[in-house]
């Protein structure tokens, strides 16, 4: 009975080693077939599982070096313009010294008043007695004057800035006005203001632009273009330029309507946001319309200085007239008057 039993568990053992050789036998013939399986796949163009792991981790590798690059290249770019705002800092910063150090910034502003300009040999007696009749020989010296002593001619628009804290203007500034709008203007000033370098203003009567008034010529279309790199055109009235009676602007004395659609008829000719009181009258009415009409300053005939604190809209001027000497002019243009 012991050596049946012993002969079943030979037997067993002996089954068990020849599952286990077969078993071990197959592994190199399965591993064989499986790279024969992959070498097919190949020959026939399709790429194995592991190729493409392999190459999906190599486009994550590229992508994420490529976000590295751009990474790095906006840190760049960012520090570039933090060095590029420090350095326009300093700019700003060195800029105010210099203006603090070598200008000396004005207080208040002459705004000189022209209207007429005849040759010395072309005047009569009675345009001698013109108070608004200057000759082209006292215009051409007091520009030299102003030339001389190194004054600057701000623009209208430049004293709009000035006033509202805007600009800074020279001490040594001055702002050139003429009123009516003559040919006088363009004919004579032109030429004498070009030569140094100024700019001027002309307040036009739209009504009269190429008209002749009382023998006097009013400057034309072409005029006023030819000479536009010096002047700068703004409003005086359209037809309103008369007295009534008593000696009163009928810009003053009109219905509002009338005086609403005078000035709408002006600024329809001239757009500009500027005007210039006719005989230097104004009213709280006329003030309202102008207002209303989209202008921002406007200019009297009264004497005085435009300082900071000037009412916009009643803006004074000094008249030149014939009896203007230089030793006056000096002092008008200095502040000392």
């Amino acid at each position: 009975m012991k050596k049946k039993k012993n002969t079943r568990i030979i037997s067993t053992l002996l089954l068990a080693l020849f599952l286990m050789t077969a078993v071990v036998g197959a592994l190199p013939i399965a591993a064989h077939a499986s790279e024969d399986a992959q070498t097919q796949l190949l020959a026939e163009g399709m790429p194995s599982a592991n190729e493409e792991q392999d190459k999906a981790a190599e486009e994550q590798d590229k992508a994420a070096e490529e976000l590295n690059k751009a990474t790095e290249a906006l840190k760049q770019q960012i520090e570039d313009l933090k060095k590029q705002n420090e350095d326009l800092k300093k700019q700003n910063e060195d800029l105010k010294k210099i203006i603090s150090l070598n200008i000396e910034g004005a207080e208040s502003i002459p705004v000189l008043l022209y209207h007429h300009v005849m040759n010395e040999k072309d005047m009569t007696q009675e345009h001698r007695s013109n108070s608004n009749i200057v000759s082209t020989e006292q215009f051409e010296a007091q520009m030299k004057y102003l030339h001389d002593n190194k004054y600057y001619t701000a623009s209208v628009e430049e004293l709009e800035q000035f006033l509202d804290g805007r600009a800074i203007l020279p001490k040594r500034t001055v702002v050139i006005t003429f009123d009516d709008g003559y040919r006088s203007n363009t004919r004579y000033c032109y030429p004498i203001l070009k030569k140094y370098g100024f700019k001027a203003s002309i307040f036009l009567i739209t009504g009269l632009i190429g008209a002749k008034q009382n023998v006097i010529e009013h400057a034309t279309w072409t005029d006023l273009h030819r000479s536009a790199d010096v002047f700068s055109f703004y409003n005086h009235s359209h037809d309103l330029h008369k007295l009534d009676s008593n000696g009163k602007s009928l810009m003053v004395t009109s219905a509002q309507s009338v005086i609403r659609r005078d000035i709408l008829t002006s600024k329809g000719v001239v757009d500009s946001s500027y005007f210039a009181f006719p005989y230097g009258q104004s009213s709280a009415t006329v003030v309202a319309l102008l207002r209303r009409t989209g202008y921002r300053m406007a200019f009297t005939t009264e004497t005085g200085y435009v300082g900071k604190q000037a009412n916009v809209f009643g803006l004074p001027r000094f008249t030149i007239t014939p009896l203007v000497t230089t030793e006056e002019f000096g002092k008008i243009i200095s502040g000392a008057h």
